[in-house]
């Protein structure tokens, strides 16, 4: 009875470790368990775009959108609809007993949101761990619960993270009101996993859910979208066999979304151009830059005086850098690589503020 109740506790100690994490950061973020609303930037305009969209949902048109401007916003162009989309339909189901059914499905979906990063991660970062492992198969168990221990650390970081103009971090969506990040966040992640499945084995089951979480992220967050489709043409160079599947199935994810898509490339020519000013950060130096920033910073108190402790994690990504690159038993040719190398291009080649300001579809 000891042996089997010990099998199973280690068996399903991934899934407690992620359930416990996912229940803190639910308890933590309670206060936004309300139909009142709560300070923000952003928020309240996704709020009144959801308004508008929950009246007409019903009705299988959008008669308020208009494809110059709405209020300065063009409607479910500059985010895109499925994150709107989602609120409205909860809504429906909450104005029965809430007074802002809109505010409180939105704030149920951004809880809900946070509470499931480290889901996402573990789901995104499993087939690195097999690379890792040199497991074709499914991981031990021991290292599941260290892998799920992991991309807690790693969804706590981001989470706290104080970069939040610039979209990193709890705050981005929930102060700054960058809600459909969010949703841009866990597409971006379950396509990866995907997508690094898919690259592995080649399955059927894996082409559908990348092709899925495609066209999820197209229909969510558009600028998420070109850096899962940079990490798509990386992988058509890397992996040689998988080229044409890869073509066939990123066309279908496309496809999937044409019914938005088209309509709305179609009256690009008339939309009201942003005045989006480049940030100085950006999200996808938070792995370099601001690590080895963050560290200089610390030390550099050490000598005024002001001792300030080092970031953990700050220390942790430079050592799994040295790592990703002294390591024998790490190959070259591997999904790891990729990965890094995929990164270290974006970051030289453009950044999210340009990919924001230079396409003329307008992303945000």
């Amino acid at each position: 009875m000891k042996h089997t109740l010990r099998s199973l506790a280690s068996a399903h100690a991934h899934q407690f470790v992620l359930c416990a994490v996912s229940g803190f950061i639910l308890w933590w973020f309670r206060f936004y368990f309300t139909s009142e609303a709560v300070a923000s930037v952003d928020l309240p305009s996704q709020i009144a775009i959801t308004e508008q969209l929950k009246m007409q949902l019903l009705d299988g048109r959008l008669s308020f959108y208009d494809p110059g401007s709405f209020s300065g916003w063009p409607v479910l162009q500059f985010y895109a609809f499925l994150p709107s989309l989602t609120a409205a339909g909860l809504a429906l189901l909450f104005e029965t007993f809430a007074a802002d059914a809109v505010t409180l499905s939105i704030h149920v979906i951004l809880v809900v949101g946070m509470a499931l990063l480290p889901f996402s991660l573990y789901y995104a970062a499993l087939p690195l761990a097999r690379e890792l492992c040199n497991s074709d198969g499914e991981l031990g168990n021991r290292y599941k619960a260290t892998l799920a221990l992991a991309v807690s650390i790693y969804a706590f970081w981001f989470l706290n993270h104080d970069e939040q103009y610039h979209g990193i971090g709890a705050a981005a969506p929930m102060n700054i009101g960058l809600y459909a990040q969010l949703f841009g966040w866990h597409f971006f992640l379950i396509h990866a996993g995907a997508l690094l499945r898919f690259l592995k084995a080649g399955l059927p089951r894996d082409a559908v859910l990348t092709a899925l979480s495609y066209a999820l992220l197209l229909a969510s967050h558009l600028l998420t979208f070109v850096f899962a489709s940079f990490l798509v043409f990386m992988a058509f160079l890397w992996v040689r066999e998988r080229r044409l599947a890869l073509i066939v199935t990123h066309i279908a994810g496309i496809a999937l979304t044409g019914f938005w898509l088209a309509p709305m490339l179609a009256f690009m020519g008339e939309y009201t151009a942003y005045g989006v000013i480049r940030p100085k950060g950006d999200f996808l130096e938070l792995f370099f830059r601001y690590p080895i920033y963050g560290l200089a910073r610390s030390f550099a108190t050490w000598f005024n005086g002001d001792f300030k402790l080092l970031n953990p994690i700050n220390v942790i990504n430079l050592i799994l850098v040295f790592t990703l690159l002294a390591h024998r038993q790490i190959k070259k040719t591997g999904q790891l690589w990729m990965l890094f190398v995929s990164l270290l291009l974006a970051i030289i080649l453009f950044s999210s503020g340009f990919v924001a300001t230079s396409i003329p579809l307008g992303l945000h």
